[in-house]
């Protein structure tokens, strides 16, 4: 982990804490069962000595059969005397006074005559749902600034995901103190978090923002969400009819826009860049995809309501995959990861459209025909459905892949065919041969070399690119490494071996190979060759998928190396060593004729 600039622990001690004591509050009233929405909403006094109207009700709430009714001055909930409180004063009181129960009676005063109603708070369905957002988005923000202190992309999106957790942190209720902290946090989040985020995407990848390049100030004017927010919520500064609609407004323009840079870095992006914002946008549908997949089956079935609230916590999975993009974002092959979703969300769609027009056909038709019980028929015919649409996963992903990674389809449909050759070459000689062409190939690297055992060395036997021929010893750290290695050494492991494991000498070796990943060759458990791989020309990463590919490559050519004995290739590997000596002689007379 890197050193922490002082700006960075400014924002670790500046932040952490009061979102510890904010989210603290925040489990405390979902344990207490005290999370609850107030179904009034109430205009402030038109006087200092005059009381709050009662201005609307909030909707799904019921509370219109409370005996309430809009216009009603509200002088007093609870023991609170309500004289001169505005929409954040009742909200703070009526949080304190209804205690436990979630009920306090309220007094009014209807055409000068008062009256009391007793008022019941509305509890949230799933309390607990928004609980792993905040956790999430928090955390990751957190370990993004200690992974990549001093970071300008690392600090935005500190700060936007920061924001964004404590607007999720419910904890109002309690003393007024707390609810006046909570409308406070609440306000403050809501004005700054939309330019915030629009400030990170602006800033990834980090290859389209120089750390001296000034950031547009257009974000800002998404300020406008607080105010429409609180009009919504409070009734403050605006009506909430009005702010409903603004939110809906500044909201979609939000999500436009935001995507929208998010295409533009996408086109001006390099490979890594593009991996970066796969990331994201993967992020943001497996957490949204939910959500309206759940919405649609409300619109159809209202009766369960509770689907929405339940996919809300998909909505956890954004944070980690933007944390992934930020540090780790080779950590997966995210292309594939798309692929296989995009396929499986085709499948759930067929799989809805099967179940609300077919299945019910089918279920009235074997009621009726075979007697089957419509509860019986309909679950049978969804299972055999499922049981039939699945499998399709593994015929739609390629497809897919074909379709928008024509590289990772090329790659894959190539390694499969290189495994099938290999099975079929001759010699050791003509299958490495062919291995190290093939893999330079499809790989794109910049360089390939193929180091095969003789003696007490490891010698080159196959090179492409850019390469400088060295030999390393069986008792070297960099072969106890690989020795003890079955599948393919990855980038960051090789990184890591080179920096702590190896001499200088061999360090200053290892570097010429220019090496980025390493495929072990075994012969009868003992480690026979290896594969140097370099960086791809593309300047593209090594992904997950191709290193099983390169595992499943490896095992092919142990197998073919299996049918010989251990001396036997040696010795074929000695023939090759003296061949590509031989035609480096020849190339290097060649050149000098040529230069003379």
């Amino acid at each position: 982990m890197q050193r922490l600039r002082l700006l960075d622990v400014a924002l670790l001690i500046g932040f952490v804490p009061l979102w510890v004591l904010c989210f603290a509050l925040y489990m405390q009233n979902i344990i207490h069962g005290r999370l609850a929405r107030i179904p009034l909403l109430v205009a402030a006094p038109e006087s200092a000595d005059d009381y709050p109207t009662l201005r609307a009700f909030w909707p799904g709430t019921g509370a219109e059969k409370s005996g309430l009714a809009i216009g009603d001055r509200l002088t007093r909930v609870g023991e609170a005397d309500l004289r001169g409180v505005g929409p954040f004063g009742f909200t703070a009181r009526t949080y304190e006074q209804v205690g436990p129960t979630l009920q306090a009676p309220v007094v009014f005063l209807r055409e000068g005559v008062p009256d009391v109603h007793l008022v019941t708070l509305q509890r949230f369905a799933l309390p607990w749902r928004t609980l792993f957002l905040s956790f999430g988005f928090a955390s990751a923000a957190v370990v993004v600034l200690l992974r990549r202190p001093g970071v300008r992309v690392a600090r935005a999106f500190f700060l936007a995901a920061m924001t964004y957790s404590f607007h999720w942190t419910f904890f109002a209720g309690g003393p007024r103190w707390q609810t006046y902290a909570w409308l406070l946090v609440v306000c403050l989040s809501a004005l700054v978090m939309l330019p915030l985020w629009l400030r990170f995407i602006l800033l990834l990848p980090e290859e389209l923002a120089p750390p001296g390049a000034r950031l547009p100030r257009w974000p800002w004017l998404f300020v406008a969400f607080g105010p429409s927010l609180t009009s919504r919520a409070f009734g403050l500064p605006y009506s909430p009819t009005f702010g409903l609609r603004a939110e809906l407004v500044v909201t979609i323009a939000f999500i436009m826009i935001f995507l929208l840079l998010v295409n533009r870095n996408f086109r001006r992006a390099g490979p890594l860049g593009r991996r970066q914002l796969k990331w994201v946008v993967y992020g943001i549908y497996i957490g949204t995809a939910p959500i309206l997949i759940a919405d649609a089956i409300i619109g159809i079935y209202p009766m369960l309501w509770w689907l929405h609230e339940s996919a809300t916590v998909f909505t956890a999975l954004i944070p980690l995959c933007l944390l992934i993009a930020i540090v780790r974002f080779n950590l997966f092959d995210i292309d594939r990861l798309i692929s296989t979703t995009a396929a499986y969300s085709i499948l759930v769609l067929v799989l809805g459209a099967a179940g609300l027009t077919a299945i019910p056909v089918l279920t009235k038709f074997l009621s009726a025909s075979v007697g089957v019980e419509h509860t019986i028929g309909q679950a049978t015919l969804l299972f055999m459905l499922a049981t039939v649409a699945l499998p399709g996963q593994r015929y739609l992903r390629p497809q897919i892949e074909r379709l928008f990674f024509v590289q990772r389809h090329i790659l894959e449909q190539g390694m499969r065919q290189l495994e099938r050759d290999v099975a079929i070459q001759p010699t050791i000689a003509t299958m490495l041969t062919m291995a190290g062409e093939r893999l330079f190939a499809l790989l794109q690297a910049e360089s390939c070399a193929i180091y095969g055992k003789v003696d007490s060395q490891y010698v080159p036997v196959f090179i492409r690119g850019g390469v400088m021929p060295t030999a390393f010893d069986v008792q070297g750290p960099l072969v106890g490494v690989l020795q003890s290695r079955a599948a393919p050494v990855d980038p960051d492991r090789w990184r890591r071996t080179v920096r702590t494991s190896l001499s200088r000498s061999e360090r200053t070796m290892v570097e010429n190979l220019r090496a980025a990943a390493v495929l072990p060759i075994r012969c009868h458990e003992a480690l026979v060759a290896f594969v140097c791989l370099g960086q791809k020309r593309s300047g593209d990463v090594y992904t997950s998928t191709d290193f099983a590919l390169l595992a499943s490559l490896g095992k092919k050519m142990t197998e073919k190396l299996q049918q010989s004995g251990e001396a036997e290739v040696r010795d074929q590997f000695a023939v090759m060593q003296r061949e590509r000596q031989d035609a480096e002689s020849v190339s290097n007379i060649d050149k000098t004729a040529h230069r003379v």
